[in-house]
């Protein structure tokens, strides 16, 4: 027989098993803690007052974008909308940031209108079903389109994200993030 005595390990011990594990926890909780800081810092130099470095599209001519108004069923093309200035907002009903900024566009809309100044919404990853319905209730009377290429071609890497197009077919200005009317009217003319 083992003359041995078997003593309980020490609750208090920082070496024993017990506080390996308590470790990885905290290490696991300050990484999540820690990646959160990271996107939520991103996300507020991100919130719509970019002035356009980040898109390789300034400068460049406008990609393409047609297909039916969601709202209308009236064909759009971008092409049509030659000589006159055009927002062009990517949007999905389920982006939190887009349905912050749906209020400026709308208020934007109204101040753009009269002026002659287009407006179009290319929907990501939405039935237009819903985005019509949004567009219904929400307010927003521009043109609607789905085209998931045109978010390929545009480069959107997160929505919502905002380009300016001069009267030439010229990318001006791009916004990510949530865009307000000040934002807008400010590239604008008169």
């Amino acid at each position: 027989m083992d003359d041995q005595l078997h003593e309980a390990p020490d609750v208090t011990d920082l070496d024993g098993p017990r506080s390996g594990s308590a470790r990885r926890i905290a290490l696991g909780v300050g990484a999540v803690l820690a990646g959160l800081v990271l996107v939520l810092g991103l996300a507020v130099a991100t919130r719509g007052d970019d002035d356009g470095t980040a898109s390789g599209l300034l400068g460049q001519r406008v990609p393409a974008i047609a297909g039916d108004d969601v709202l209308s069923g009236a064909p759009f093309d971008i092409d049509q909308t030659r000589g006159q200035w055009v927002v062009v907002n990517f949007f999905g009903t389920w982006c939190p940031g887009c349905l912050v900024e749906h209020p400026e566009l709308v208020s934007f809309e109204q101040w753009a209108e009269p002026r002659g100044v287009e407006m179009v919404s290319v929907v990501v990853n939405d039935p237009p079903e819903r985005a019509a319905e949004f567009f219904r209730n929400e307010g927003g009377t521009w043109n609607v389109v789905m085209d998931q290429r045109t978010s390929i071609d545009f480069g959107v890497a997160q929505l919502p994200e905002t380009f300016l197009i001069s009267p030439d077919g010229t990318v001006v200005a791009h916004w990510t993030g949530s865009i307000t009317e000040a934002n807008l009217r400010a590239e604008l003319p008169g």
